[in-house]
């Protein structure tokens, strides 16, 4: 349930000031993590404390642009996201998103393997 996101209003993530990467996290692991956030402002309040003036926050537009990033993600190795969901948690839902991406109903491909 936690991983439910309204992804019809698209989703807010972070890129480098040419765009021309995503500005990707890590976990206690160290391993990559994507940021998503549901509104721009959550998307440049972090920026701001990060003290990241020169990023950028990229509007992903609704179900295309969110399976889009996962698709992309997924190929870079990326399997999952901070989601900033809620503005009462202060910790951010972890979303997987190959399980995610399984779920879609438009996503018909052949899906994970």
């Amino acid at each position: 349930m936690s991983q439910g996101f309204d992804v019809t209003q698209g989703i807010y993530t972070l890129t480098t000031p040419d765009e021309n990467e995503f500005i990707i996290a890590r976990d206690t692991e160290g391993v990559p993590v994507a940021l998503f956030f549901t509104s721009q402002d959550k998307a440049e309040k972090y920026l701001q404390a990060m003290k990241q003036t020169q990023a950028k926050v990229l509007h992903l537009e609704g179900r295309d642009g969110v399976l889009e990033i996962t698709e992309d993600l997924l190929d870079g190795g990326v399997k999952e996201a901070f989601l900033d969901q809620a503005p009462r948690t202060r910790k951010p839902t972890v979303l997987d998103l190959e399980d995610w991406l399984s779920k879609q109903p438009e996503y018909n491909e052949a899906g994970p393997v």
